[in-house]
């Protein structure tokens, strides 16, 4: 039963990619991505387009983003110097996330294509988070330290728009590039496109006809 029912899967599936051919890409890139607040970070990025008609596609998509400390201003009280001082209150950001959506054609000639395109979907965000302590020194100086006060898992819905270019360089292959702004719908940070909730990223890549 479980034989006959893996040959009929994978029948399904082998029929859609030859029903598919010249209608469907396989896109891989990278790039860099840019928390409002935060260090910037490394993305990385696979996804499925398939062709709806000569100007609209449907994708799916799978992305990676790492990128380290959420960083905040705060006032120097000590005694010796004072003013504003950066202070972190996370670190070591992890974004994983699955994305649906479609991208339109605004030009169409043969060696330069500019598109738009929007998704949503799932993400996954982990990062560690942090106390800052206020520390009273013998001398009368106070000093500041940020101590571990656990880690943070979110199951967030995120929303994402872009827009890029598509460059032929061979009969299967383009080039792409794409700047992108995201955020998350249902964060804790209040506010859609909220400074702590947003994040940009640009990435290069390229582009296999399936």
């Amino acid at each position: 039963m479980k034989k006959s029912y893996l040959i009929m899967v994978s029948v399904l599936i082998l029929s859609s990619i030859i029903y598919s051919q010249g209608k469907s890409s396989i896109q891989f890139s990278g790039g860099m991505v840019y928390p409002i607040s935060s260090n910037p970070g490394l993305s990385g990025t696979l996804q499925y387009n398939y062709n709806i008609n000569t100007r609209f596609n449907f994708f799916v998509s799978a992305d990676y983003s790492v990128w380290d400390k959420r960083n905040f201003n705060y006032s120097d009280i000590s005694n010796v110097s004072r003013g504003y001082k950066r202070g972190y209150s996370e670190t070591d950001h992890t974004l994983s996330r699955i994305m649906a959506g479609g991208r339109y054609l605004i030009t169409q000639p043969d060696q330069f294509k500019l598109f738009v395109d929007a998704g949503i979907g799932y993400s996954h965000l982990q990062y560690n988070v942090y106390d800052m302590q206020q520390i009273n020194n013998p001398d009368g100086t106070i000093e500041v330290s940020f101590s571990p006060a656990g880690n943070v898992n979110q199951n967030l819905f995120s929303f994402s728009s872009g827009v890029g270019f598509i460059h032929p360089i061979a009969e299967r292959w383009d080039i792409l590039f794409e700047f992108k702004l995201s955020t998350y719908l249902n964060s804790q940070y209040h506010g859609l496109f909220s400074s702590q909730s947003t994040f940009s990223s640009f990435q290069f890549g390229f582009n296999y006809k399936i």
